[in-house]
């Protein structure tokens, strides 16, 4: 013969939560109280679903409870955006003040008629020049913030790889498209391949597969693009190309996440150190005319 179900608490928190859950979910029930415990007591014939709802009511907090959790700052990350963007910019003012003859600009700019000549390493020197102080600050904040997100989800090391191939791929299609004597420079091509990574990792999140969430992530991102991509002197181009490259490459990182050394400590800082032997190599091949 089946027993009655009795559920003994000592803190009041939990008495109320299953009170609650049973009075909603119909079950029959009594209550008794003995000394500092209270004692709920359910009938052997509805023991079965007293259970089940229990369980159930478990799991659902359990789920919410990870899904609101609010994630550490990631200093890291945080770091290594602020790291690079420093080095961009004392590597122009190193120049500005001890080599002027060196013209960094000229020399790794993104000019459209040199890049057709052969000219390849500008497709990476032009993403690490920046115009003045206000200029590299705009791009920091801009990048910093989409960074930020999308190192969180990649890695470091990763993150750095892919958004400067997307900003690669940008400047490539830019160079196809514009008139000779177009000229660009700026780390925003690299900021907006990183803005349409992070879009197409977001509409492969296991809530995002209705249509009309699938829809948001790209609502946003266009929104952000017309906003801070199209305003007047920008590389309007270069942006859109690299926004369209991100979108292939975050297409691809989660495709490949199913490989195990995608998500590997080591591919991670491999990633990194190939990202700045690329930039190292282009401005090596860049001012080798300069060197002794």
């Amino acid at each position: 013969m089946q027993k009655d179900l009795i559920l003994k608490f000592k803190r009041k928190e939990r008495f109320q939560e299953i009170l609650l859950l049973f009075s909603a979910m119909s079950i029959i029930f009594d209550i008794k109280i003995e000394n500092d415990t209270k004692i709920i007591i359910v009938p052997a014939k509805n023991k079965k679903e007293a259970l089940t709802q229990i369980l159930l009511y478990r799991k659902e907090n359990k789920r919410l409870k990870e899904k609101y959790i609010e994630e550490p700052f990631n200093y890291t990350v945080y770091y290594s955006i602020i790291l690079i963007f420093f080095i961009f910019y004392i590597f122009q003012m190193v120049e500005r003040v001890f080599y002027i003859d060196l013209n960094l600009l000229m020399r790794g700019a993104l000019d459209v008629e040199k890049v057709r000549n052969g000219e390849f390493y500008r497709l990476v020197t032009s993403i690490t020049l920046h115009l003045d102080f206000t200029h590299i600050l705009s791009n920091a904040l801009f990048g910093g913030f989409i960074f930020y997100f999308l190192f969180k989800q990649t890695g470091v090391g990763l993150g750095w790889l892919l958004v400067l191939s997307s900003g690669i791929c940008g400047n490539i299609l830019s160079s196809i498209v514009e008139p000779n004597g177009f000229v660009s420079i700026g780390s925003s091509t690299m900021s907006f391949g990183g803005l349409g990574i992070l879009t197409s990792l977001r509409i492969f999140n296991k809530d995002f597969f209705k249509i009309n969430n699938t829809i948001v992530p790209f609502l946003g991102a266009f929104a952000i693009l017309g906003l801070f991509g199209t305003s007047h002197g920008s590389d309007i181009f270069g942006h859109l190309f690299g926004f369209i490259a991100g979108i292939i490459f975050g297409i691809l990182t989660k495709f490949l996440e199913r490989l195990y050394f995608i998500k590997n400590k080591i591919f991670d800082i491999l990633s990194g150190l190939f990202s700045i032997t690329i930039v190292i190599i282009s401005w090596i091949i860049a001012i080798k005319n300069f060197l002794p």
